[in-house]
């Protein structure tokens, strides 16, 4: 990553404000957010198929929790049928929504790890001084990172850097870095 943010900010200019250790932090950390299947697709499909469908033939974990999902419905809505009835709330009906809701998180974050759904998409992240940056743009750093990567041999980076989705990814985490204590973004300007 050293290498990657040593090629954004000296042969491309840009990225220029952040350190480059703290570039190739950001880099490295975006990096780890993709999926692991994605990476192994990529760049190993026949291992990736092969697993696949060794998984198809196993234990279907996210119909298990769908399943699962379905009987914490069932429990909320008796809950709910005696709450009606007693005119009063009964303290384990709490619980009961709480696990509802991280089985639901579960199966949403499996869904989106495997591609079937995709999380809905974030607003651009604002950094600096009123600054949008725009990431649908196809161009600047994610053109730059991308060539590099393709020059590294490293296809799964250079799809990071032309995928949208996966370059809003990293403004939010660069956006994150920015909310802590010392950093500044766009809102802190405002006061």
């Amino acid at each position: 990553m050293q290498e990657l943010a040593r090629y954004i900010q000296e042969d491309r200019g840009e990225s220029t404000d952040v350190t480059r250790h703290s570039l190739a932090i950001q880099l490295a950390n975006f990096r780890k957010s993709i999926p692991a299947g994605h990476l192994v697709a990529k760049r190993f499909p026949e291992v990736f198929n092969k697993a696949l469908e060794e998984v198809e033939e196993g234990l279907d974990e996210l119909k298990e929790l769908e399943d699962l999902f379905r009987l914490q419905k069932s429990r909320i809505e008796v809950d709910n049928k005696i709450e009606t009835e007693l005119g009063k709330l009964l303290p384990s009906m709490t619980a009961e929504m709480r696990e509802a809701r991280q089985t639901l998180q579960a199966i949403a974050d499996i869904k989106a790890d495997l591609g079937i759904r995709k999380r809905a998409p974030q607003q651009p992240a604002k950094v600096g001084l009123d600054l949008d940056i725009d990431v649908t743009v196809e161009g600047g750093a994610a053109r730059a990172g991308a060539e590099l990567a393709t020059k590294m041999n490293n296809p799964e980076l250079a799809d990071v850097f032309t995928n949208p989705e996966s370059r809003r990814r990293v403004l939010g985490v660069v956006d994150r870095f920015l909310r802590l204590p010392g950093g500044t973004t766009s809102d802190d300007s405002q006061n």
